[in-house]
């Protein structure tokens, strides 16, 4: 039998049944009701029409180097009555969804006690369950796992990086949760700001997270907990907890507002508060200071619920009762509808939003269009529409209601300016200081590192934070209130203000990026390389270019705001993008949740981008790379025939990105290639190349000169000219490694340097075939029929030479989405049905392939694959390393003594593709006939083995044959009791391991059923 069954099937058996154990600590879910629902004594019940939606305030967060304690966690519940349909499950911190279609992972409860498992969106398992059952969905590590009485009925891989919620949604009348327990209780990080208007001051609280925490005033570093800056302004606070979760939040110090033109209200202690008496209409009034219409300004007020009703917001001068129909922007806040914040765009209540004591709310004119934000996130905006006159602050209270804390700037000043010239590569920043900032000396600097703490910054020499100073840093004789720095390379910089006490009164972060200039724009504004949408389906289209004369070019996008929707990526030229579906390459963002869209196929949403998230595509040595924060997720090369539009659309009323373009000039080069591959005992691999160059009206195309080496970097061929053909390659690795050069119109030149990596194979030949097939049409090792065997199996005929490193390259086939199993082992024999203890095989589960490898007889470890990996098995003689995608991901000790593959094929037309190596194929055997009389002739073992074959006049019916090897003294030195005969199945070839005997002559006996006897003379060197 298949003696690998024993590691095998226990495997699947783990899988399929495995038992989830807890130790953790529960204690009752809080619930945040968010619509239709409500909450008594723990019971989350049903409270409205329609679909009623529940969150957690318990929140689980994902891995942020933070203790592994904190990326675990689980919720259970009992299953009490069959009062469905209802659904509970974990739902992503951003996600404010409320349909059954949009639970990430959840049960889905229906009637008649049925169970529905959903993960990332697609229903994968179901079940029956009955009163009294506990259901329990966990996160451990990176595993989803669903459990009914702790037995696993599902389990799959998440992203870790995500923060997750309980979300539970009413959908009967009478549906109900109870009793629901997590294993987590901790709670957002949040913040309550206390601003002093008067005197300049800010102050804070901060709950919730994993204590203690670090805030940092984003405009200067500081830590102040009372913080008085020397201007008035919008300031950003950094928190980070203990478990490094982070969050920004935005706070502004401007003036008070002062009223007059008052209706039946008054202002007391410079709140707007409702006179009594006056009935239940609304009382209003309106500021005192005018706003110019040109200017730019913000409005700001901290929202509390314990006092609604109120209005506030901006209208025309000469209103002296406005009221909602006059508001051009403004905030309705309620406290009906679970407590909300309708946005007031041109008198139009547009949109609502939940809110809770001490949410900020701001409204924003800047360079023409209008920003609603709340805790510092944009959550509206639209152009700005010129009313011919000037604004005033216009608010309104109900009984019992009051404004407070409302403020506001007029004509504030742009801090910092960026310019850059295309032509020369080079920039400048412009820092200008508030009119009604102290008198100087100041200090200016910028810096492409972080900014020091400010006790620590005059005890440290600026060359340890590769500072770019102006002269007279240190002096401190700068009283201008205006500075710049010129001739800056594109990139990120700090950029800081100190006084000569040491005091810093200004930091940010700058990013010094080329020019853009979108073209064909539906819906989307531009002001500067700040992008805004005005309309739902908002697309736009930049012609642009990547290039490789640097390290890499990148075009992508900040996301401010983990609320919002957009896509972006590159089509060819002639394609028309009318959505999501037509781009070629890209990304696709929608309430946080990232889709990479390669060669046109979307993926799942499988990863996650936060605020601030860079994403970005990126051309860096001939491939491109998709990235979000740093990371590379996937890399592909660049097709010939892809052209480079790029494209911005943004969805759903959109919101402000800002875009990351570093280095993005014309295209210089790209190689084109094709790689021919080697058949066994030949030199015949071909790599013909073919380089694709760009001129345009700045630059152009002048020389190519470039060389193919192989492993040893030994010069195999050269070549002048775009197009070259490499013929008679072996197997092995090589480069081209050489230069371009480019002029531009001004005369100069500029040189880029070529270096490509190509990898040519031998094709495998495969033998000794058992229900499994070969194709030539893509190199493929695949299962053909079922007749019976737990897997079918194959030899190659490409043989292991020591020294060096032997390895054979393919991707998965997997056209079954049933449980399979396929494998490839390092031995010593050809196959005979048995996987011995050298070898790596995949487990598919549903749509995830599980890679295990076992060296020295014991499972080492196993990993997660994707199926469309390039996968690379490599063996020494000494040790094994598996490769993914270039990349070595397993490195163990190895048996000695193996030469050659065997292969394992699982499900129907499942196996292995494009499967290429670098071993040579073993020199051709000739299997020996056996003859009724001995003769001269002599046959030779092949590396120990004496091959012949049978024949139906020798042949045993019970397919043995009983056989003696007899030396030239007559006496039997082997026979079946020490050395069996080996078999191939369906072959009449048999084999015989005659290792053990020493140099000489010798004959083979083998006896049939008849008892007839035929000879073989043989040698052994």
């Amino acid at each position: 039998m298949f003696k690998s069954n024993l590691i095998i099937f226990p495997l699947i058996v783990l899988a399929i049944s495995f038992t989830f154990t807890s130790t953790a600590q529960y204690s009752p879910v809080l619930w945040d009701v968010q619509v239709n629902a409500s909450v008594d004594n723990g019971v989350l019940s049903k409270d409205g029409n329609g679909l009623s939606w529940a969150t957690s305030k318990n929140i689980l967060y994902g891995n942020r180097k933070a203790p592994s304690k904190l990326t675990d966690g689980s919720f259970k519940f009992v299953f009490s009555e069959d009062n469905g349909p209802k659904a509970i499950g974990f739902t992503v911190v951003s996600d404010e969804k409320q349909r059954y279609s949009d639970m990430k992972y959840a049960f889905i409860l229906k009637r008649n006690k049925n169970v529905v498992v959903k993960h990332e969106g697609a229903n994968v398992a179901q079940t029956s369950i009955n009163i009294g059952d506990e259901l329990t969905i966990s996160r451990v590590h990176d595993t989803i796992k669903y459990l009914v009485n702790d037995n696993v009925v599902y389990f799959s891989l998440i992203d870790t990086y995500e923060d997750l919620l309980v979300g539970a949604i009413l959908h009967h009348p009478l549906a109900t949760f109870s009793n629901v327990e997590a294993s987590f209780a901790t709670f957002p990080l949040e913040v309550v700001f206390d601003v002093d208007n008067e005197n300049n001051s800010i102050s804070y609280v901060i709950s919730g997270g994993i204590p203690p925490y670090k805030a940092v005033w984003g405009d200067s570093r500081s830590r102040e907990q009372n913080y008085t800056p020397d201007r008035k302004g919008t300031f950003e606070l950094s928190v980070t907890d203990d478990a490094k979760n982070r969050i920004f939040r935005k706070v502004s110090i401007g003036y008070n507002v002062d009223w007059q033109n008052f209706n039946k209200t008054t202002q007391t202690d410079n709140n707007l508060v409702r006179l009594n008496g006056g009935g239940n209409s609304w009382g209003t009034a309106e500021s005192q200071a005018s706003i110019d219409e040109n200017s730019d300004w913000w409005v700001e007020y901290s929202a509390e619920i314990e006092d609604d009703p109120k209005i506030f917001g901006v209208h025309q001068e000469g209103l002296n009762n406005p009221k909602v129909k006059d508001i051009i922007a403004g905030f309705y806040v309620s406290d009906n509808d679970d407590y909300t914040i309708k946005i007031i765009e041109n008198g139009q209540v547009i949109s609502k939003n939940p809110y809770h004591s001490n949410d900020i709310l701001k409204i924003e004119k800047t360079k023409g269009v209008l920003l609603w934000s709340f805790n510092g996130a944009v959550i509206h905006k639209s152009k700005y529409i010129n009313q011919g006159s000037l604004l005033k602050i216009g608010g309104a209270v109900k009984p019992n209601s009051t404004i407070s804390n409302l403020r506001y700037l007029s004509n504030y000043p742009e801090l910092i300016q960026t310019t850059y010239n295309d032509s020369t590569l080079n920039g400048s920043i412009t820092i200008n200081l508030p009119v009604e900032m102290k008198e100087g000396p100041y200090h200016y600097y910028i810096s492409e590192a972080p900014l020091p703490d400010l006790d620590e910054f005059y005890n440290i020499a600026k060359d340890s934070f590769g500072l770019v100073l102006d002269s007279s840093f240190f002096a401190g004789n700068h009283t201008s209130k205006s500075y710049t720095f010129e001739g800056l390379k594109f990139g990120e910089y700090f950029v800081s203000v100190y006084n000569s006490e040491g005091k810093i009164l200004l930091g940010e972060e700058v990013r010094l990026t080329p020019n853009i200039k979108f073209i064909s724009n539906t819906g989307i504004e531009q002001a500067g390389n700040l992008l805004v949408s005005n309309s739902d389906d908002a697309l736009s289209e930049l012609l642009l270019f990547a290039n490789e004369e640097v390290n890499n070019s990148r075009y992508g996008y900040i996301v401010p705001d983990e609320r919002g929707a957009f896509m972006f990526g590159f089509q060819n030229d002639s394609v028309e993008i009318v959505d999501q579906s037509s781009l070629k390459y890209g990304f696709i963002v929608n309430n946080g949740s990232v889709r990479i869209i390669n060669d046109g196929v979307i993926s799942p949403p499988k990863y996650f981008a936060r605020r601030n998230s860079s994403i970005y595509l990126e051309i860096k040595d001939g491939l491109l790379n998709f990235v979000i924060d740093e990371k590379i997720i996937l890399s592909e090369e660049l097709p010939t025939e892809f052209s480079y539009k790029s494209i911005l659309g943004v969805k759903k009323g959109g919101f402000t990105l800002i875009p990351i373009l570093i280095n993005l000039r014309p295209y210089r080069y790209r190689v084109n290639s094709n790689i021919t591959y080697v058949d066994c005992n030949q030199a015949n691999g071909q790599l013909e190349v073919e380089f694709l160059v760009n001129s345009n009206w700045f630059w152009s195309f002048n020389s190519i000169s470039y060389s193919l080496y192989d492993e040893n970097f030994n010069v195999v061929g050269s070549s002048n000219s775009l197009q070259a053909l490499f013929t008679n390659l072996s197997a092995g690795t090589y480069y081209i490694i050489g230069g371009i050069t480019y002029n531009n119109i001004f005369g100069g030149t500029i040189s880029t340097i070529i270096f490509r990596q190509y990898t040519v194979g031998y094709k495998m030949e495969w033998i000794n075939f058992m229900d499994a097939s070969y194709s030539s049409l893509d190199e493929s090792l695949y299962r053909s029929n079922n007749s019976g065997n737990f897997l079918g199996y194959a030899s190659s005929n490409n043989k292991v030479e020591l020294p060096g490193e032997n390895w054979i390259d393919f991707n998965l086939k997997y056209d079954s989405e049933f449980i399979n199993l396929s494998a490839l082992e390092w031995s010593s024999t050809n196959t005979n049905g048995i996987v011995n203890n050298e070898f790596v095989f995949f487990f598919k589960w549903g749509n995830t392939v599980f890679l295990y490898y076992v060296f020295n007889g014991s499972v080492v470890s196993q990993n997660s694959i994707n199926v469309s990996d390039r996968l690379r098995v490599s063996y020494d003689g000494s040790s094994a390393k598996i490769y993914k995608n270039g990349n070595q991901i397993i490195s163990a000790p190895a048996s000695s003594g193996k030469s050659l593959i065997n292969a394992f094929v699982g499900a129907l037309n499942s196996g292995f593709s494009d499967v290429y190596t670098n071993m040579n194929c073993a020199v051709p055997i000739l299997y020996a006939k056996l003859e009724r009389k001995m003769r001269g002739v002599k046959y030779e073992p092949i590396d120990n083995e004496l091959y012949f074959f049978n024949t139906e006049e020798y042949f045993d019916d019970d397919e043995t044959l009983n056989y003696k090897v007899y030396n030239t003294n007559r006496s039997v030195v082997l026979s079946p009791l020490n050395q069996s005969l080996i078999n191939f199945y369906g072959d009449n070839r048999l084999s015989l391991d005659v290792t053990s005997l020493t140099s000489g002559a010798y004959v083979l006996e083998v006896e049939n059923d008849k008892n007839e006897l035929f000879y073989l003379r043989f040698v052994k060197p």
